[in-house]
Parts: structure tokens; sequence; C-alpha cells
């Protein structure tokens, strides 16, 4: 049974780095992720049209952010109100409660 988990597991993994090299090309996409911050991810998001959340997990596979780094955009977008990977896929203009930061983005980018 564990060997029947820790195979699936595999299988996942795998499957999520092929769609991730996909979606967002290391080639393509690597020389985008210095020096991310929230505003950088918002427009990298729409320009790859994956997550935000999918592009920070690129950026720290691939070697160009820090799991310190990592972990405080993570932070920083869940106190903007993007608390999981799905929300941080949808629109900005659908979010229902927005902070002045994030109202400023939002301004900026639109």
């Amino acid at each position: 049974m564990h060997h029947q988990q820790t195979n699936e597991a595999n299988v996942e993994e795998e499957a999520d780095r092929f769609a991730a090299e996909f979606l967002m090309p290391e080639q393509e996409i690597g020389t985008s992720l210095y020096a991310l911050n929230i505003p950088k991810l918002t427009r990298l998001k729409g320009y790859w049209k994956v997550s935000m959340g999918a592009i920070l997990r690129r950026a720290r596979d691939i070697g160009k952010i820090t799991d310190r780094q990592y972990r405080n955009l993570w932070e920083q977008m869940s106190r903007l109100g993007f608390q999981s990977a799905s929300q941080a896929s949808l629109p900005m203009r659908s979010r229902p409660c927005y902070t002045s930061y994030s109202k400023y983005i939002f301004e900026i980018m639109v």
C-alpha cells in the first residue's frame, strides 16, 4: 500500500514538472523571474495565463528564488487576499475584498 502511494506521488510530481515546463518553459520565463514582487507576479500572470502561485512555484523550482523568498511572497499574497493557488488564478476584479495596496496594484495594472 505504501509503495503504491509513493509511486502515485512520483507520477503526480512528474506530471506537475511536465505541466510547468509546458506552460512556462524555463528558457522563456527564466529571465522574468528575478526580483519578484506582487506587482510583477500580477503582470506575469496576465502574460503567461497561469496563476500567481504557479509562477511563484516555478520560480522556486528552477532556482530563481529561495525557499525563504517563496514563503515571504506567499505570505504577502495571503495578506492581500490571494489565500490559495486557485484564488491567485482569479482575475483581480473577482475579488470581493481589497487592501489599499492591492487596490493600488489593480489601478496601475488596468
